[in-house]
């Protein structure tokens, strides 16, 4: 080999990470996702854990800065220089460094979870959705129990009568149920038998709708919807047939809607289905969620570099309740273009790799990234989701290979 070879790549960039890093790095990411419905404190565990995760792919070489796709790369870093720019226009400057750090780690996430999918593909996969999984079920049977009152902690568990688990809201518990409640419901989850993953299903969609997240259930119906729909309008590219999500959609339909119809005559459910859905779904606290939105827009036409990252709350004394708002209102036209681009250009990839996926599993993988992707689009549009963990990894999926021999070859050509 040349010198100039030597010079080129450093031993440490060239450093092949052995079967026992592997085998770390894989079972410590999956056992971060099994802890991620514990989000009480802040910075939570999770958080610890992916960023230790992301120092030590780097160090062996499972996380290529180098190789991330550029488009996103690039989204994302015009959204962390708006951050930066606007937050010299910021009245709490601590309060500014602080949001922009989070938002920071989100993107550090992202990478991080790009980079595993990238090393290792569906063996990453399996191990996140093993303990996402866990994580739901976790996350809702406590909950569900604490809400029914077949334990206690309800102070803990519930806020304003409804189930949010380890959360610190409601209307992130629900949301963070979604992904794994879509792929087990179509049965394109990966990492367990039909029996197990109908008892996901049904876990997942209890705790979606004791929610009671009105965002959060239309999330939910168009994530669904739309996977069957995507599902048979797409092309195939493998010789496995297409997947049977409509009828298992159609069936679980029928029975989710007896079982609601059963739990609805339930006292308390009856009574908080009353509140949540009466009046047309509309309350007294959605028309200070739009003033909130009005004097959002208004600012980003006075201050078009934004007014700084986390500043709404001080400014306007209420959040924004729209990731759009908040981003136009604090980080600038700039900022929202990133965002926006960012997800949307996220959710191309997804549909694009739903028609070239060479298995079924991918083919699920990516239609359940779409799917939801389009339900917390929506979601997106009444709920701040800048901070949703979960949303950052569902954004991740699309730009994973679609098989692990692609991830191999991809890995070892930069060797």
């Amino acid at each position: 080999m040349g010198s100039a070879g030597v010079v080129r790549q450093s031993p440490m960039i060239a450093r092949s990470p052995s079967s026992a890093s592997s085998w770390l790095f894989q079972s410590l990411l999956g056992f971060a996702f099994c802890v991620s419905f514990f989000v009480l404190v802040e910075p939570a565990p999770v958080d610890g854990l992916l960023l230790a995760l992301f120092a030590f792919g780097l160090l062996f070489g499972i996380v290529r800065l180098r190789q991330m796709p550029v488009l996103p790369i690039a989204l994302l870093t015009g959204l962390a220089v708006a951050n930066l720019v606007s937050m010299s226009g910021a009245d709490d400057r601590v309060r500014a460094m602080s949001y922009t750090f989070v938002t920071f780690y989100m993107m550090t996430s992202w990478a991080l979870f790009v980079g595993a999918l990238n090393s290792y593909g569906a063996s990453a996969l399996k191990a996140i959705f093993s303990g996402y999984s866990l994580a739901v079920l976790f996350a809702v049977i406590p909950a569900v129990a604490s809400y029914f009152h077949l334990i206690g902690f309800q102070s803990i568990l519930l806020l304003y009568g409804r189930p949010k688990g380890l959360f610190k809201d409601p209307n992130v518990f629900g949301p963070f149920l979604i992904l794994i409640g879509v792929m087990a419901t179509t049965g394109c989850l990966p990492v367990a038998n039909r029996f197990a993953q109908l008892v996901i299903a049904v876990v997942a969609t209890v705790g979606i709708v004791l929610s009671y997240s009105r965002a959060c259930w239309i999330n939910y119906a168009v994530s669904l919807v739309l996977f069957a729909l995507l599902d048979q309008v797409l092309p195939l590219h493998h010789a496995e047939g297409r997947s049977t999500s409509l009828p298992r959609l159609v069936g679980f339909a029928l029975v989710g809607i007896l079982a609601l119809a059963a739990i609805s005559q339930i006292t308390s459910v009856k009574t908080m289905l009353a509140m949540r859905i009466g009046q047309g779904g509309m309350h007294d606290y959605d028309q200070i969620r739009f003033q909130t939105q009005q004097m959002a827009v208004r600012a980003a036409i006075d201050h078009p570099l934004g007014i700084g990252p986390g500043q709404s709350e001080g400014v306007f004394t209420y959040a924004t309740h729209s990731s759009y708002i908040r981003v136009l209102g604090e980080n600038g036209l700039f900022g929202l273009f990133c965002f926006v681009g960012f997800v949307f250009s996220t959710l191309v990839q997804a549909i694009a790799r739903v028609s070239t996926a060479q298995s079924r599993q991918w083919r699920g993988i990516y239609l359940a990234a779409a799917a939801c992707i389009c339900g917390h689009l929506i979601n997106s549009g009444v709920v701040d989701t800048v901070h949703w963990r979960h949303f950052w990894f569902l954004l991740a999926l699309p730009w994973a290979p679609n098989s692990v021999v692609a991830a191999q070859r991809a890995h070892s050509r930069t060797l």
